[in-house]
């Protein structure tokens, strides 16, 4: 099952102008504002549409912010990149990830070239760039190619290539979007990756014979920064020279040049995009309660000083929802024809029919049973589950704040946990040599039988099998840090699918309070190690069967706590209301 086709099962785009999405959410004014001349742009180095590149949960979500905005009839334009090299992932007989390398190019994927060759400036070159483009309804990606981009964050993160293509994304991106005779509404500017695009728009304002002063308030009146990570301290910066060659040369206002060359002299002679990004907006956005609140405390400007950062919570495309609990919610009026919620959506919740979900649910299990076998483990052997088997599931980018490894800190406990509740463990995550932590976990299990039948590393991630995995399995574990975690959108595509959470309180998990899920919790890692496990066995308890209105209640009760929290309709939503704010009666 390819996600994005449930696309195609959303309410019909053209409604009457009093039904449409910006009527519902009671900004019916800016109908004649938003328009596919004047639309919300997001720039961002990946995003998951049409095998353009993404390597985790940031390009997922501006896939579902464009399938939302598409299914909304929001005119909404991505600007990303589209990078020639991919790979697949391979497990070497050690157990280290490897590489599989190969190459696309954007008009085998469907996309339409754009008679509008455009060059930028680097390293003393002046490379052509080639634009894409592919529209689904109101939502349109316009992705910039060039052959020697290579893959998507190809070198270290303060190298020349990750720079060059910083540059191509920003420079390129905003004369490809006024080529293409577009005067964005609102500008989201998606990481500091993203930030030369506003730069790009400043120093043509002043071209243009605005002072600067005038440019820089017209840019930051319509650029909203949104920050997907919290980790600013560790971010590459890029030195005056890298700058001078590569971005310097894109610049043809002195005034701008002036005013950036002030910002490298502040930060020591360096600059950090997120720095740049934050200059170029008035508002600055987290993607989760507590992230936001992190973020505050972590990011300086230029001149040292504290930044305040709005929230605005990740939500969920309907994509990730098994179809016949998306139909289930929408017949029942649990959630509106555009996946808003109802006034009266937890008592709708509560009254759904307890027999039709469970039998959903099994049918989930039985399509990630006949599905697993299509994948293979590090041993290149097919997964298979017993069909009375529980399944709990751990799948996303490993990096070390998620904690891939704490699973397994107390082996013979999980493995006693598993044979137990007969269950079996799933996890996977793709990102290339990603590190100590997978050939650790897999010598964990290969040392132990019961692990090594229970515990599945699946190769190759991909968002085909993070569908299935979502939607099949018993339990979700989301291992991160606490504080550390942006959002972690999985547990709301685990939730939707009536899949029990077991959890930290981190990212979005911590916008709900209490949270109804199952949390992990303690003073240090033991003691958290500890938590997961009596977490886990009680999940494994309301799902066993033999009290199926525990898991009734606990599934309700899960969905009623975050209905609106999950909800990419609600992202728009709130999306809307920050870039264009509402003028006092």
């Amino acid at each position: 099952m390819v996600v994005v086709e449930r696309l195609k099962e959303g309410p019909h785009p053209e409604l009457p102008p009093n039904e449409t999405f910006l009527y519902a959410i009671g900004r019916g004014e800016l109908e004649e504002r938003l328009t596919r001349k004047s639309p919300i742009v997001s720039v961002c180095p990946e995003i998951d549409v049409s095998d353009c590149a993404f390597s985790g949960g940031l390009g997922i979500l501006e896939g579902d912010k464009f399938y939302q905005a598409a299914e909304a009839n929001i005119p909404y334009v991505a600007v990303t990149l589209f990078p020639p090299d991919r790979w697949r992932q391979k497990i070497s007989s050690d157990f280290w990830s490897t590489e599989e390398a190969y190459r696309i190019h954007p008009e085998t994927r469907g996309f339409t070239k754009e008679p509008i060759p455009l060059s930028i400036r680097a390293n003393g070159d002046q490379p052509w760039l080639e634009v894409y483009s592919q529209s689904e309804r109101s939502a349109q990606v316009v992705a910039l190619y060039e052959d020697g981009l290579r893959s998507l964050y190809h070198g270290a993160p303060n190298s020349e290539h990750r720079l060059y293509q910083n540059v191509v994304l920003g420079f390129g991106g905003y004369k490809a979007i006024r080529n293409l005779d577009m005067q964005p509404a609102a500008v989201l500017v998606n990481e500091g990756a993203s930030a030369f695009y506003p730069l790009a728009e400043l120093d043509q304002l002043c071209q243009e014979g605005k002072t600067s002063e005038q440019a820089l308030s017209t840019v930051r009146g319509k650029t909203v920064y949104v920050n997907h990570t919290l980790e600013q301290a560790a971010e590459a910066e890029f030195n005056r020279d890298q700058l001078e060659r590569y971005v310097f040369k894109n610049l043809t206002s002195e005034n701008v040049r002036n005013w950036l060359a002030d910002m490298i002299n502040k930060g020591g002679g360096k600059l950090k995009l997120s720095t740049l990004a934050l200059a170029l907006s008035d508002r600055h956005t987290g993607v989760s309660l507590l992230h936001a609140q992190k973020a505050s405390e972590q990011f300086r400007d230029s001149d040292g000083h504290a930044v305040g950062f709005d929230a605005i919570t990740n939500g969920i495309h309907s994509r990730w929802t098994h179809p016949d609990f998306l139909k289930l919610d929408r017949e029942k009026g649990v959630i509106d024809e555009f996946g808003l919620p109802r006034p009266d959506s937890l008592e709708r919740i509560f009254g759904l029919d307890p027999d039709e979900q469970r039998m959903i649910k099994n049918k989930a299990r039985t399509e990630l049973q006949k599905y697993l076998p299509k994948r293979v483990d590090p041993y290149g052997q097919p997964v298979h589950i017993p069909e009375d088997a529980k399944t709990v599931g751990w799948a996303r980018r490993p990096v070390p704040y998620k904690r891939p490894e704490i699973p397994f800190d107390n082996p013979l406990r999980l493995a006693e946990i598993l044979k137990r509740d007969n269950a079996h463990f799933l996890f996977a995550g793709k990102i290339p040599n990603m590190g100590k932590e997978l050939p650790e976990i897999l010598a964990i299990i290969g040392k132990n039988p019961i692990l090594r039948a229970r515990a599945h590393y699946i190769q190759d991630y991909d968002k085909e099998l993070a569908y299935y995995l979502v939607a099949g399995t018993d339990i979700w574990l989301n291992t991160p840090i606490v504080g550390k975690e942006a959002c972690g959108t999985s547990i709301f595509k685990a939730i939707k699918n009536r899949t029990i959470l077991v959890s930290t309180e981190d990212g979005g998990v911590a916008d709900v309070k209490p949270s109804p899920c199952l949390i992990i919790r303690g003073k240090n890692r033991q003691e958290e190690a500890e938590s997961l496990y009596t977490q886990l066995e009680r999940g494994l308890r309301i799902v066993d069967g033999k009290d199926p209105v525990s898991w009734d209640n606990f599934v309700n009760t899960q969905s009623a706590g975050y209905i609106e929290t999950a909800s990419a309709a609600r992202m728009w939503k709130h999306y809307i209301n920050y870039a264009f704010p509402q003028k006092p009666l």
